[in-house]
Order: C-alpha cells, then sequence, then structure tokens
C-alpha cells in the first residue's frame, strides 16, 4: 500500500507501507530546484524529520538540470537515508549509473535495480537491518 504525500507537475511522492519513499517524476519535466524543496519539505512534515530510504522510480524517462541534482545531493541528507534506483530501461540504467558514480559517489548505500521487485526487496532489507541495529 502506498500514500500519496506530495504531487506536482514534476511528479508524485509517495509513503510505501515498507518503510520507505517512493518518487516518480513525470515524463520529461524539467523540474527546478524550488519545486524539489518543495518534496523534500513535504517529507519533514511526513516524516516528523526521521530519515527514510528512497525508491528513484525512472519508469519516466526525464533528465533533470544539474543544479537541481546539487539540490537533492544538499538536502538528501537530512532526510533520506538510503537510495534504490528502480531503471528498466538500458538509458534509465546509463543515466542513473552517472547520477550514482558522480553526484553521489561519497554516498552509500546507493543500488540500481532493473525490476521494480528487486530495489523493493533490496529496500525492505535495508529498512529491518537498519531497525534491527537502532
Amino acid at each position: 500500500m502506498q500514500t500519496k504525500v506530495f504531487e506536482s507537475g514534476a511528479g508524485t511522492l509517495w509513503w510505501r507501507k515498507e518503510g520507505f519513499w517512493h518518487y516518480r517524476m513525470t515524463a520529461h519535466y524539467e523540474m527546478s530546484g524550488n519545486e524539489l524543496c518543495a518534496y523534500f519539505d513535504a517529507i519533514a512534515r511526513h516524516s516528523g524529520n526521521r530519515k527514510a530510504p528512497l525508491l528513484i522510480d525512472r519508469t519516466n524517462p526525464y533528465s533533470p538540470s544539474f543544479s537541481v541534482w546539487e539540490t537533492f545531493r544538499e538536502r538528501a541528507p537530512f532526510s533520506i537515508s538510503a537510495i534504490a534506483y528502480y531503471a528498466p530501461t538500458p538509458g534509465a540504467v546509463m543515466a542513473s549509473q552517472f547520477v550514482r558514480d558522480i553526484l553521489f559517489k561519497d554516498w552509500d548505500p546507493v543500488a540500481i535495480f532493473r525490476t521494480e521487485e528487486e530495489a523493493v526487496a533490496w529496500l525492505q532489507q535495508y529498512v529491518e537491518e537498519t531497525a534491527a541495529e537502532a
């Protein structure tokens, strides 16, 4: 089950019952840094400023500007504990690898999966392991 937390022209953010965020961007949408900040603000309101993992769903093709990724990299450490990319196409895999290797090279953990099921399973395991450590 998913609970829609925030939606704009840029996409939709859900909270999943498995204990993580799920974001799907609108196809070919040019997100601004301010729009991205609105998503992080929604995360903070919904979570009470607790960190949780994020599933970035690349079902729809998009290519955010470098400045949007920089804003993401600045804001994410305060609310995101891990990132799983669901990248169902070769182009989505390549774009996800670029972002991971260039922009998130110091971020851990970040993983890329070809199926949503694999990404969800990895995130569920991450949630369970981090809960056991707490």
